[in-house]
């Protein structure tokens, strides 16, 4: 609801100063870093899951059955609140936040032709066909719901079974010879996420695996748009890491200063201080010169502030060895750095982000997946000495004086139940009575939580708020962003899990965020088949996924963000 209220006046009224100058003043109020979202044309901010995959084929489903039980592309995903608004027990409040899925968009890669793409782990791949294009591409795309483990129990099923969003494409938007749909969008569907929910977004696309042939989405691209209200930005009152002690993100009042006359008198005079016009002229001139908040792209906030709410959410989502094909037993000689043999060498993906604004990570979330095209004999690994690592760091020394790393988050499990229990969020398996990873019982995938460097036991600053795991504690958020000289002093960030904190490393000049998953058997191979017997599945189709859970601001270059 607006602060600014205002009288209505009958024509001829004699004008007083309690008629005009308390709607300025209450303005001038809300200037002085007061705006809230309620006063501004539009209270929320908006923000996109990009989900990207090198290319879905038709070798990924069956070319039999039923439809909707020759297999999925599945990725899962969480919309944890910031830390400052979590709730370990999954209360939802009133004025908690809430995620509305605004669109949906499908896009791929036809080289801009009236065709289909060739699977390219089939003969002839990555070829155009146009034969089958009139039918290649019959697509639903799903998200569905389900209670996450964390908080509902381990007996919480696996499957999500609440479909809170659908988009049915039929072939003929793709293989129009002068137009085409693509990408394909639907929007305005204002559907509200539950925070502490496990969603998964399903893709049936059986129509690419024909009895000969197999076809493909290359660069398959599923953004999904969402909303939610803008709020205030996290300070140094919230235990930021590596923030700028210059500032601590705190926020100076602008003033807007208001001269009212003296009651009884008469407020039209054009020029006097006490003047209705020369006062409007003083509010109108805080707009002329635009609302001010959030911070600018080298980390610097602005000398006053007129925004009360300046940060929004924000989610990377991290692919990482997104193939085009899952990885068994079959090839697990195309991992990089396994080794000859038995293969006991570590494999590694890894993603540069640049930093390009600064922005603040509030959360981790690591998903592991087994799945691939149905089969009973598809098999989980099962030993104690594969162990997989996922790490998150802040990187600088591109065109610089010095090359370092800041640990932001780590976490590393082995593939046994027990051993991936400790950070466990939920479990997804594709449907009832599906064999994606194996036998019917058997999930899909399993997401994690990453904790974020703390120093719980060595200081209790940095101890922050999450996920109530096994192994629940994680740190407070960590601030990143590319500083200039004055800016270079940061607040500290703990050095472990847990352990103490000091300076950061990177002194302010962090340039990137580098994402790293690791796994392998230093003991007997992935290649060892008394280990992993024909069928293991290593890495589902279409990879892993790593979530960042992130805060951005307001905002542009120069000093401080502007409205």
């Amino acid at each position: 609801m607006s602060e600014i209220t205002r009288k209505r006046l009958a024509r001829g009224t004699k004008l007083m100063p309690e008629h005009g100058f308390g709607a300025l003043s209450s303005a001038a109020t809300q200037l002085g870093a007061n705006i809230s979202a309620d006063n501004l044309a539009d209270a929320h901010g908006s923000f996109r899951i990009n989900l990207q995959t090198p290319a879905l084929g038709g070798a990924l489903f069956l070319n039999t059955g039923n439809k909707g039980e020759r297999g999925h592309l599945m990725i899962p995903f969480v919309l944890p609140p910031p830390q400052q608004e979590f709730s370990a027990t999954a209360q939802q409040d009133t004025g908690d936040p809430s995620y509305i899925l605004d669109e949906i968009q499908v896009s791929f890669d036809q080289r801009a032709e009236p065709c289909a793409i060739m699977d390219p782990t089939a003969a002839g791949g990555g070829l155009m066909n146009f034969a089958q294009v009139t039918d290649a591409y019959d697509i639903r795309l799903s998200i569905k719901e389900k209670e996450m483990q964390v908080f509902a129990g381990s007996t919480t099923p696996t499957v999500p079974t609440n479909e809170v969003a659908a988009l049915d494409i039929p072939p003929g938007f793709f293989s129009g010879a002068n137009a085409r749909v693509n990408p394909a969008i639907i929007g305005d569907l204002e559907v509200a996420l539950n925070p502490y929910r496990t969603y998964v977004v399903y893709v049936e696309a059986s129509s690419m695996a024909l009895g000969a042939i197999d076809l493909a989405m290359v660069s398959l691209v599923i953004s999904l748009r969402f909303k939610t209200k803008l709020k205030q930005r996290t300070t140094s009152s919230n235990q930021i890491q590596n923030l700028p002690t210059k500032h601590n993100g705190a926020r100076t009042a602008a003033t807007v200063t208001i001269q009212t006359p003296a009651a009884g008198s008469t407020p039209i005079s054009s020029d006097s201080a006490t003047g209705l016009q020369t006062n409007i002229e003083t509010v109108d001139d805080v707009f002329l010169n635009r609302l001010r908040g959030g911070y600018g792209k080298n980390c610097d906030v602005p000398p006053s502030q007129h925004l009360l709410v300046d940060s929004c959410y924000e989610v990377i989502a991290v692919n990482l060895f997104g193939f085009s094909q899952a990885i068994t037993t079959a090839n697990i000689a195309d991992l990089p750095y396994v080794g000859g043999g038995s293969h006991t060498g570590d494999t590694i993906d890894r993603r540069i982000i640049p930093i390009v604004y600064p922005l603040t990570i509030h959360h981790v979330i690591a998903v592991q997946s087994w799945a691939t095209t149905p089969s009973a004999s598809n098999l989980m690994p099962n030993s104690a000495n594969l162990i997989h690592e996922v790490g998150v760091g802040l990187g600088t020394g591109h065109r610089a004086d010095a090359y370092r790393y800041q640990q932001v988050a780590y976490h590393s499990w082995n593939e046994t139940t027990a051993g991936s229990a400790a950070r466990r969020l939920d479990q997804i398996k594709e449907r009832t009575g599906g064999n994606m990873a194996g036998n019917q019982d058997i999930a899909d995938m399993q997401m994690f939580q990453v904790p974020i460097v703390n120093d719980a036991g060595a200081g209790a600053t940095r101890v922050g708020v999450g996920y109530p795991t096994a192994s629940a504690t994680t740190g407070t958020p960590v601030f990143c962003g590319q500083g200039i000289t004055e800016l270079d002093a940061r607040s500290t960030i703990a050095q472990g899990f847990p352990a103490g904190d000091v300076a950061p490393v990177t002194k302010g000049a962090e340039q990137w965020i580098e994402v790293r998953w690791k796994f392998g058997d230093n003991v007997n191979g992935l290649g060892h088949s008394a280990t992993y017997p024909s069928g293991t599945v290593f890495v589902g189709y279409g990879g892993f996924w790593v979530y960042l859970i992130c805060e951005k601001n307001l905002s542009q270059p120069g000093s401080g963000g502007v409205l």
